[in-house]
């Protein structure tokens, strides 16, 4: 049950029967007052396409379902946005969109193939232009930030059911995928975020024990980048507001942190000595073994060809600073009709690259389109970003968004399952928070008033 397996082995059809058939009947016994309308609908799916990979393992169900969902809130959302924060926003993906499909146009791939895999870009800014667009009421908030949460303790207790049914592995998150565990990461961090938005930023007493059992949805796939980035993320959001009690905050948060850090080592078999369930604590073996996975340990870096996820990006930076003007790099290699590297198709060792490395997502990025493209793609994000009113939180975006498209697979940019719940937390806290701040400054002006 303990042995750690990948995505690459397979689960017997019992086991995944079972285990699905276990969380349809928790959904009809506890799932209760989701309203059916469109937003609603596409927050579902995205927590339960794995409902839909057993129909059509290839994912192409859930592709049509989101980008028919999102099409469909932005033609319902009326009076849409623009203004000095939208439109760089909107201008940056009408470039990257061009790009996109001059690089589909130079390798004689058809245009269909091209509006395919451009589904996966525009379905997030679509969102966001749809979502931030609306005039939400606090109480509209308060039941989509609640769905989130509540679907999200559907998973907490859904990892559970897959230790027992299917075991310590990779592949299946709860009822969201089946292709790899990092979905487990992104679906643990940004509902938390959402979760302690609408406790007004603050985590206290009850609310520590969402922030703490989230965690097994990434920690039943075994994944190894939670425990550098969950810790340093609950430390911002607990020390966020300064009060009378700041010392006693400053306290327990100095005891959790690296509490989380010691026991997250110990529970993942990759990050201690033993390759183990509860291994001994080792940093130092942690630290070389993460310098080696991503690429930038003495020994790999030593090799003819770089590999792992930040070695890999920082060779393609410099082939880029060393011609940033020849085709490849300013449009992207040759597109095939899946829009994305093969082995068999790129050439990894004409870039430097050891054959089959991981590459972080900007090195895909700056392989698939180019680095002007990818520069576009990047504003678009920030500029998303930036409506967040409170700079510390909005630090905490920039932070995530760093990371996931630095040191990872860049899935919160070109990934939808990803990308689409990332773009809600963003207009969820970002309206939220503005919310906040009327009600706030309402209240002093009725102090003003009455005195």
């Amino acid at each position: 049950m303990f042995e750690f397996k990948t995505s690459i082995h397979a689960i017997a059809d019992t086991q995944l029967y079972l285990y699905y058939i276990v969380l349809f009947i928790a959904y009809l016994v506890f799932l209760r007052n989701v309203k059916m309308n469109l937003l609603s609908i596409l927050i579902f799916t995205l927590y339960n396409q794995g409902f839909l990979l057993l129909i059509d393992a290839q994912g192409r169900i859930s592709k049509v379902l989101f980008a028919a969902l999102v099409v469909s809130i932005l033609f319902r959302s009326g009076n849409l946005k623009r203004g000095k924060r939208m439109n760089p926003i909107l201008f940056s993906f009408l470039g990257f969109s061009a790009l996109f499909y001059v690089n589909y146009l130079l390798s004689y791939v058809p245009l269909l193939w091209g509006v395919y895999q451009h589904y996966k870009y525009f379905v997030p800014v679509f969102l966001f232009w749809a979502l931030i667009s609306a005039d939400f009421i606090e109480r509209d908030l308060q039941y989509y930030i609640g769905l989130i949460v509540k679907l999200t303790w559907f998973q907490i207790a859904f990892s559970v059911v897959k230790l027992i049914i299917i075991g310590l592995r990779e592949n299946i998150t709860g009822s969201i995928g089946d292709s790899g565990g990092s979905i487990g990461i992104s679906y643990a961090i940004l509902p938390a975020i959402l979760f302690w938005v609408a406790h007004n930023n603050t985590l206290r007493g009850k609310n520590w024990w969402f922030m703490f059992l989230v965690l097994l949805i990434p920690g039943a796939s075994n994944k190894r980048a939670i425990w550098f980035l969950y810790p340093p993320l609950v430390y911002l959001m607990a020390t966020h507001n300064i009060t009378k009690q700041t010392l006693r905050k400053i306290a327990v948060t100095t005891l959790v942190f690296p509490l989380l850090v010691y026991v997250g080592f110990r529970l993942n078999p990759s990050l201690n000595p033993d390759r183990k369930l509860w291994g001994s604590f080792d940093l130092q073996y942690t630290i070389d073994y993460s310098l080696s996975y991503s690429g930038v340990s003495e020994e790999k870096l030593e090799g003819p060809y770089a590999q792992g996820r930040w070695g890999a990006t920082m060779t393609i930076i410099n082939n880029i600073l060393r011609d940033p003007v020849s085709r490849d790099n300013m449009i992207g290699t040759p597109r095939n009709r899946t829009g994305s590297l093969e082995v068999e198709e790129f050439d990894y060792g004409a870039h430097g690259l050891v054959t089959g490395s991981m590459i972080s997502g900007l090195g895909m990025l700056l392989l698939e389109s180019g680095w002007p493209a990818t520069l576009l793609l990047i504003i678009v994000f920030v500029g998303m970003i930036r409506f967040v009113p409170e700079h510390r939180i909005r630090f905490m975006f920039y932070a995530l968004l760093a990371w996931n498209l630095i040191l990872y697979s860049g899935t919160f940019m070109r990934g939808p399952t990803h990308s689409l719940l990332f773009v809600m937390t963003i207009v969820f806290t970002a309206k939220y928070l503005s919310l906040q701040q009327v009600n706030m400054d309402a209240k002093e002006r009725l102090q003003i008033q009455a005195g």
